[in-house]
């Protein structure tokens, strides 16, 4: 999902009660999402500085002070991590947020994993033991391929919305173009209906417009002219066209564009993959690398590993 580190953290800041309601729904009447909240994105960075990512999909770190409606506690801190890839040792990454976080804050954290992508299988718990001292740190897993697509239009939530976009994204390729744009129709069909502010409606335009990613470069066009006559009959108009010139300025294609740049981009990736798969090979025949070495060093997950392992075999 192309500049997915932003819009998640465009969307988590503004639509906030939104989202505790949606993937938090036990702190109803125990946090007080729409009272002072301070995003303390960077001061999370400098507690656990990000190593070098080099994978596809990045992970989304997000450290929000929330108020309680305990005037004894007042405040505590919910970590939420966004996963698009899998990484073994992602348990292990949970647990040392939530110690420094800890360490520096001495308040309660709760934290929260929002799985995607080829990391369905993610742990909600990380373990520690030596010499018989032993500790479990367990925390929040919202998986986005074990919810149903029935219970998602069913819920009014906007984030419904987002997950339901995020799952077709990481689905394409196993329905056809004609099918991922009849969704994506009807994801947009829905927003358009949608009663609420203008800028939180457009945070959800730009996210589910950047999860669209057809096979067929020439389908763009197609989608566009759907899209148009979402907008024309609904009060998103203008959406679009404001979405179009911001990104233009930001130097990234839009509609038709982006079905030509993603034509040019398919053909760079063939050629890109053919290199990741003769350098992964390499790595384990001749280095004999652990897998999680050789994914952060070429940027690929563990999926593609696997599948070069079963070639050599």
């Amino acid at each position: 999902m192309r500049r997915d580190d932003t819009l998640w953290k465009g969307l988590i800041e503004d639509l906030f009660p939104e989202f505790l309601e949606f993937f938090y729904p036990q702190t109803d009447g125990v946090l007080i999402g729409h009272k002072s909240v301070v995003f303390l994105d960077k001061e999370l960075q400098e507690l656990y500085p990000a190593p070098g990512r080099s994978a596809p999909t990045m992970f989304v770190d997000k450290l929000a002070k929330v108020y309680t409606t305990d005037e004894r506690e007042q405040w505590i801190l919910l970590h939420v991590e966004v996963q698009g890839y899998h990484q073994k040792d992602f348990p292990r990454r949970m647990f040392d947020y939530f110690a420094r976080i800890r360490d520096h804050h001495r308040q309660p954290v709760t934290a929260i994993a929002i799985v995607m992508g080829s990391s369905r299988k993610a742990k909600d718990f990380y373990d520690e033991e030596c010499l018989g001292t032993y500790f479990r740190y367990r925390y929040n897993v919202y998986n986005i391929h074990t919810v149903s697509e029935e219970e998602l239009y069913k819920n009014k939530n906007p984030f419904a919305l987002v997950v339901q976009a995020a799952r077709l994204f990481y689905e394409k390729g196993r329905m056809p173009d004609n099918e991922l744009l009849e969704e994506f129709v009807g994801l947009f069909d829905m927003l358009a209906e949608r009663e609420m502010p203008h800028q939180k409606k457009l945070c959800l335009w730009a996210f589910l417009w950047h999860c669209v990613d057809f096979e067929d470069p020439a389908m763009y066009a197609v989608f566009d002219k759907q899209l148009k006559q979402i907008t024309s009959k609904q009060d998103t108009m203008g959406i679009i066209e404001m979405l179009q010139e911001k990104w233009r300025a930001e130097g990234i294609e839009v509609g038709i564009e982006k079905g030509i740049e993603k034509g040019i981009e398919k053909g760079i990736e063939k050629g890109i993959e053919k290199d990741q798969k003769r350098v992964v090979h390499n790595l384990l025949k001749i280095l004999h690398l652990p897998d999680d070495q050789i994914a952060q060093v070429v940027g690929v997950d563990q999926d593609f590993i696997e599948a070069i392992k079963r070639q050599m075999n």
